[in-house]
């Protein structure tokens, strides 16, 4: 299987213990410092990788703003 140019994520995380959590954020951020495009959907912010450049926030089926994560 080639690696994917982009993954969409839903909650990725939710359900998952704390040493599981660590272990998908890990996958994902090498998947992405590798240069996957990572389309994530949470409700946590602590459930993102670092190579998140980009927040899109949205509050009651409105975006609320799009901002460079710092």
């Amino acid at each position: 299987m080639n690696e994917p140019e982009l993954l969409l994520l839903d909650e990725p995380c939710t359900g998952l213990d704390a040493d599981l959590r660590r272990y998908v954020l890990g996958l994902l951020q090498q998947l992405a410092e590798r240069g996957v495009q990572l389309v994530m959907a949470v409700h946590d912010v602590r459930d993102l990788v670092p190579a998140v450049g980009w927040l899109l926030r949205i509050q009651s089926d409105a975006t609320v703003r799009a901002e460079p994560r710092t």
